[in-house]
């Protein structure tokens, strides 16, 4: 299997009739507007050939695709594998080339995609800088469970944010309690206890916190369920969860509560993230 061309910043569209083979895919200059709004989408970081949490990566993207049509699930299914090897062929001519962060698609009409994207720049090691969020000026989804539909109306919201000078918006229920962020979801510690943002918060399945969730069970830690409003989260500890970045707490909320670092659980969340990587 091949990407048919798959150069860093390029775009390509797979071809079902050709799946399994070397021509699964073409590159493109030009995306065709007929095929519509991305309906599905996933991203992840792929650093030398590694990537956290791929099989959790696929199952999101195989069940969200899977709703959009009869017989999507077999095609989004052969759509990954190709997609797999053709950014296995991308390392393999180059292992030492710097990061990236692809995106795989479906558009809403049927038309899939892999977007070979370099990562952005990140923040690693015991330098790892805390961020700084924002409550978000209103909540734009419309496919709160999906991810695809609304990343353009979640950049903009959080483009609004940096504008307050914040890394990372937050989205808020008509109740003031924390959703996910824009581009991420939560983790909370107070008195030494982990929580995520309990159900039914209506809110993206975050790979980068299920691998939290499991290594905190390997671990006999309890990660409780929790719904506080925004200033309940006084005095404790807060953090970004991403596929991109992994864990990155957060320092300030802009006009919100007083939040605490907790170095020991930055450490830990580190660690853990670095050893969830293997090999695509």
């Amino acid at each position: 299997m091949g990407a048919g061309g798959g150069a860093i910043g390029s775009t390509l569209v797979w071809h079902p009739d050709a799946a399994g083979t070397t021509r699964a895919f073409t590159t493109v200059d030009w995306c065709d507007p007929g095929q519509g709004e991305v309906a599905v989408a996933d991203s992840f970081r792929l650093d030398r050939g590694r990537i956290r949490g791929v099989a959790h990566h696929r199952e999101r993207f195989l069940a969200s695709a899977a709703i959009t049509g009869p017989g999507e699930l077999e095609r989004a299914s052969a759509f990954w594998d190709d997609a797999q090897a053709a950014l296995r062929a991308i390392v393999a001519a180059d292992p030492e080339h710097p990061a990236l962060f692809p995106r795989l698609e479906r558009r809403e009409r049927g038309e899939f995609r892999l977007l070979v994207r370099p990562s952005p720049p990140i923040v690693t090691g015991d330098g790892l800088a805390a961020i700084t969020v924002a409550t978000a000026a209103h909540d734009p989804r419309r496919t709160p469970r999906v991810k695809g539909p609304d990343l353009e109306r979640l950049a903009a919201l959080r483009t609004q944010a940096q504008l307050a000078g914040a890394d990372e918006a937050v989205i808020v229920d008509a109740r003031g309690r924390p959703v996910e962020g824009a581009y991420s979801s939560l983790l909370i510690a107070r008195d030494g206890r982990l929580a995520v943002i309990g159900q039914p918060a209506p809110r993206i399945p975050s790979v980068t916190e299920r691998l939290v969730r499991d290594a905190a069970r390997t671990h006999g830690l309890a990660v409780d369920e929790a719904r506080p409003t925004v200033g309940e989260l006084a005095g404790a500890s807060l953090w970004v969860l991403s596929a991109l970045h992994g864990a990155r707490a957060v320092e300030r909320w802009v006009e919100g509560p007083v939040l605490v670092r907790d170095d020991e659980r930055d450490a830990w969340l580190r660690h853990t993230l670095a050893n969830a990587a293997t090999a695509l």
